[in-house]
């Protein structure tokens, strides 16, 4: 769509929960502006409001809440930056004054 439409490098961002697709956007086109949307728990759970486990095991869900609570531990460099994220989306339910 980039390609064809250059517009759209002015007008438009992409906006992803996981890194690995926008690190992969970025790869490919290192010109569109890409935005993470970050929410606590997106990696644990499937219902956010009602706390659905994504995951049946005990083991996985554990693994799961510690993924969602810290993205990107253990990574030799930041997260945002090895990604290429230009900008952080934050659920409102999660900011503060």
């Amino acid at each position: 769509m980039f390609t064809k439409h250059k517009e759209l490098y002015q007008q438009a961002l992409v906006a992803s929960f996981y890194p690995s697709f926008i690190y992969q956007l970025r790869r490919v086109d290192p010109k569109i502006v890409t935005a993470l949307t970050f929410r606590p728990k997106f990696v644990s759970l499937t219902d956010i409001p009602n706390g659905k486990p994504r995951f049946d095991g005990a083991l996985k869900n554990a693994l799961a809440r510690a993924g969602g609570l810290r993205p990107g531990v253990g990574l030799p460099q930041p997260p945002l930056v090895r990604d290429g994220v230009s900008a952080v989306l934050v659920h409102k339910d999660y900011l503060s004054a």
